[in-house]
């Protein structure tokens, strides 16, 4: 008899958690450390020290920078939009938005609450993992099937290895730690993950 579950292919899911899950539990206290030496591309110094904590099952949330929504705001008419008709909708939403100054104002000044919705340009990133150590931050992006996304809605130059770096070097500043990016993927790189 044909099963008609559909197989999950979330990596979060069947990947991420199972793994690190595992490491979490018996992992032992080096770990982390031997996790980046096997990494291609990267060479780590010093010792990224124990791990304090760890989210995965639930992906760490990361609001885009104000740093960052400041620059949509103010370079709206250079952003190439995702779906090309929605061009206008930068003229409506941002251009003759009223709120345009008072929220550029917040933005200078590294406060991103209470921006309203039509000026945020850029939403939150997640991490399929988050290691925290006592000296480093390591992020993780899980891709099984699937890969990394080649622009966001309103910036097609965007992609979502920039926002999870950013995202990563955000984490990184506030704790004063260093940061590692890994990419954890079963099938070939796609070109334009290569780069």
């Amino acid at each position: 008899m044909r099963s008609h579950m559909k197989e999950d292919q979330h990596s979060g899911r069947t990947r991420v958690e199972p793994v690190f899950g595992w490491l979490k539990k018996h992992g032992g206290e080096g770990w982390v450390a031997t996790l980046l030496r096997l990494a291609d591309g990267i060479e780590p110094t010093g010792d990224v020290g124990k791990v304090m904590s760890m989210d995965f099952g639930k992906e760490k949330t990361v609001p885009a920078s104000a740093q960052r929504l400041g620059w949509m705001i103010r370079n709206a008419s250079r952003l190439v939009a995702r779906d090309p008709r929605r061009r206008s909708e930068y003229e409506r939403r941002v251009a003759r938005n009223p709120k345009r100054s008072q929220v550029l104002d917040r933005l200078a000044h590294g406060r991103t609450g209470g921006i309203p919705r039509e000026l945020k340009l850029e939403g939150p990133t997640h991490a399929d993992c988050l290691i925290v150590c006592k000296r480093a931050l390591v992020w993780i992006e899980g891709k099984r099937n699937d890969c990394l996304s080649r622009r966001t809605t309103w910036d097609v130059r965007r992609d979502q290895l920039a926002r999870n770096l950013e995202g990563a070097w955000l984490l990184a500043t506030a704790s004063r730690k260093d940061f590692w990016f890994l990419i954890c993927h079963e099938n070939d790189l796609k070109h334009h993950e290569r780069k």
